[in-house]
């Protein structure tokens, strides 16, 4: 099985709009065209405890889907500035041999990166998971790749940013600063049989939790 390394923003849900402006402005000009159109952005799928339909949503709904995308996720290509990241110069170069169009500036191209929603009451979950092992590599070891995550990140007024690799009981926490922390187990918080829907305050206040930060927005908000 591959490696599927995986980014995970979670941000206060009153921030939906800037966090999708900011992600949008970090995608290729077909992903940026497409999130963008979707606005107002609603849940594709929601869901309560019971299995009514509720608060916790999942996907996005307008979203022009592409024939192998699911309901609640997006295959999108990131643009990321190379400047002297030589891994990052080289998986670009690759991509010239292959259909990736080549945008109007010189940043290099990253995809698919299977992007994910969940929105709660009360926080957003973005969850941006590399298609392949080398991606994955790629995600691990460009400093232009993190660097722009953790930007990302402040730019949406993220809570915080997390780096999965596939650890059993502990990821990177990368924004508001870098340590190691541990990781909830993501299983525990299923709201219905058989489907991959999450409570996704539970699951964000917990991560925060075992991170030591605190769920008050008026002590680290800017």
């Amino acid at each position: 099985m591959g490696l599927s390394y995986r980014f995970v923003l979670v941000c206060p849900v009153h921030h939906l709009d800037r966090a999708m402006t900011v992600l949008a402005d970090h995608l290729v000009s077909a992903d940026h065209d497409r999130l963008l159109a979707a606005r107002p952005w609603e849940p594709a799928l929601a869901h309560r405890p019971d299995g009514a339909a509720g608060p916790h949503g999942h996907g996005l709904r307008d979203v022009a889907r592409r024939e192998h995308e699911s309901r609640d996720g997006f295959c999108f290509t990131y643009r990321f500035a190379i400047g002297s990241d030589e891994l990052l110069r080289s998986y670009d170069a690759e991509m010239d041999a292959q259909v990736f169009q080549r945008e109007p500036d010189e940043k290099a191209r990253v995809g698919c990166l299977y992007t994910s929603f969940g929105r709660g009451q009360r926080w957003l979950i973005i969850t941006a998971s590399a298609a392949t092992s080398s991606i994955s590599r790629l995600m691990a070891g460009s400093a232009s790749i993190r660097a722009t995550w953790i930007a990302m990140a402040e730019a949406m007024g993220a809570r915080a940013l997390f780096f999965d690799e596939e650890q059993d009981d502990w990821w990177w926490l990368l924004y508001p600063d870098e340590r190691e922390a541990p990781r909830p187990d993501e299983n525990a918080f299923e709201l219905v049989d058989r489907i991959f829907v999450r409570d996704v305050d539970a699951l964000a206040e917990q991560a925060l939790v075992e991170a030591d930060l605190s769920l008050d927005e008026a002590t680290w908000s800017a």
